[in-house]
């Protein structure tokens, strides 16, 4: 591990732009071959993309009093108007067929690859590393739910303005001359991140941690120049909060469990399944039922216990492996605005959160092969044999985790083979046999919601009120 703050001569400035091209053309290949069968999906009816897109009457013109609506209106609990912009640029090209759309969501999750590769050499990961490292955040199973669905355009959107961001800011503490103009684009970009999804609120406490692990390379820390990001996360999270008490009711009662100390028992072995599902990511699913804690059991304590002792590894690593601990707090950052801290989620886990996260997870890995590539030539031979195979095993099951996506009814059937009890997923069957006319297994379908509910509770949502 002693290599891992090691100054690496070849870094991302001065590797050779024919390389550049190569890894530009192999994440665009890889991207569109996995992803390629989504451009003949449909929209996915009763799960936002009706709402933000085929209903949605303030996308379909381009004039000001939509654009005026855009930015003062919400939908669906958020407030993105970029988002809801680039649809509004989609229906003007493609009208309402999915085709178009899909293939945009396809396209900026490449160039987000693309960029996380960037990121990774300008944090002095060499060249091979970092394209290993940008080919596992463009490829991982969890990513399909960000872009085989079109109503999570805003993730992938948000995502390329918050990769830009952090590439401009390293570029503003790294300049001896023109710094402020990289100063004003990472501002310009957080926010248009922001107006993406709010989930990008995390950015100040990322380049907060960017300037500690960096400092040789980056200068002495400055807290005055943090304060306008600040402000902006600030305001956004206020915005946040409005948007989904308003548009999805959702309020500080609403607190899994009850209360904050069983809303930690509750989220801490979904912060551990999350983490199972970076490695083991066979099991996937549309939604997840997740079991409310209001009391601690064995499953609470473990995982509190694992999730304690990565903490205090993440914590030794700061002065010994500053870059592993930056890595390390861009993906844990990331997930903090879902673990429930404050309750602005109607679900407690989705694998679209892990797109954000999958950033500094891809730099943990591009640090890891970093170290075992430079232990001796067997060694390195054998882990470029070894993660290639990795990549193609995850590539082959993102492909086939992208074919569960293709409409309402093929989604919720391959949720159902998961879980069986899963309510959500016959609620959405129901909505999706009554919208095509079968009404006998529609009927068959809500019968079985009402039973489950009868059994384990109202479903946590706003789901049922929309029928």
């Amino acid at each position: 591990m002693a290599l891992m703050d090691r100054q690496h001569k070849t870094s991302a400035i001065n590797t050779d732009k024919r390389w550049n091209i190569f890894v530009i053309f192999m994440l665009s290949a890889v991207t569109l071959m996995i992803y390629a069968r989504t451009v003949d999906h449909g929209f996915i009816i009763n799960w936002d993309d009706d709402k933000y897109i085929i209903n949605n009457l303030d996308i379909q013109a381009v004039n000001f009093a939509n654009f005026k609506a855009l930015f003062s209106k919400h939908y669906v609990g958020n407030y993105a108007p970029v988002h809801l912009m680039s649809y509004m640029l989609d229906y003007q090209i493609w009208g309402l067929s999915p085709a178009g759309y899909h293939f945009e969501n396809i396209l900026w999750h490449a160039i987000n690859g693309f960029l996380v590769y960037r990121l990774l050499l300008k944090l002095d990961i060499p060249a091979l590393p970092a394209m290993f490292g940008a080919t596992l955040f463009t490829l991982h199973p969890v990513q399909v739910e960000s872009v085989a669905w079109v109503a999570e355009r805003k993730n992938v959107l948000s995502a390329f303005f918050f990769l830009l961001a952090i590439i401009t800011y390293i570029d503003y503490r790294k300049a001896e001359i023109g710094g402020l103009r990289s100063y004003i684009f990472s501002l310009i970009l957080f926010t248009l991140a922001l107006l993406s999804k709010s989930i990008a609120v995390v950015f100040p406490f990322v380049i907060i941690c960017y300037d500690y692990c960096f400092r040789n390379i980056s200068g002495r820390f400055k807290f005055i120049d943090k304060i306008p990001f600040f402000l902006l996360a600030l305001a956004a999270g206020v915005m946040a909060v409005y948007t989904q008490n308003k548009g999805n009711n959702i309020n500080m009662s609403d607190l899994p469990g009850g209360t904050p100390l069983n809303a930690l028992w509750t989220m801490m072995p979904v912060f551990v399944s999350y983490l199972k599902d970076l490695f083991y990511p066979f099991d996937l699913s549309p939604y997840y039922m997740v079991k409310i804690r209001k009391a601690v059991d064995l499953t609470a304590i473990l995982s509190s216990g694992f999730v304690f002792c990565l903490t205090l590894f993440g914590i030794l690593s700061m002065k010994g492996w500053p870059r592993l601990f930056f890595f390390i707090s861009l993906f844990v950052l990331s997930l903090l605005p879902i673990m429930q801290i404050i309750p602005l989620l109607s679900t407690l886990k989705n694998d679209r959160y892990l797109y954000f996260p999958m950033i500094g997870f891809a730099g943990v890995a591009g640090m890891l092969l970093t170290e075992l590539m430079q232990v001796s030539v067997r060694i390195r031979n054998l882990t470029v044999v070894v993660t290639v195979t990795a990549c193609l095993v995850l590539g082959y099951t993102t492909y086939y985790q992208t074919l569960i996506w293709k409409d309402n009814i093929t989604l919720w059937r391959h949720a159902l083979k998961k879980d069986q009890d899963n309510m959500l997923a016959w609620l959405m069957l129901a909505k999706g046999y009554t919208k095509m006319g079968n009404s006998r297994e529609a009927v068959t379908a809500i019968r079985t919601f009402y039973a489950l509910e009868s059994k384990q509770g109202p479903l946590r949502g706003c789901w049922e009120g929309e029928w």
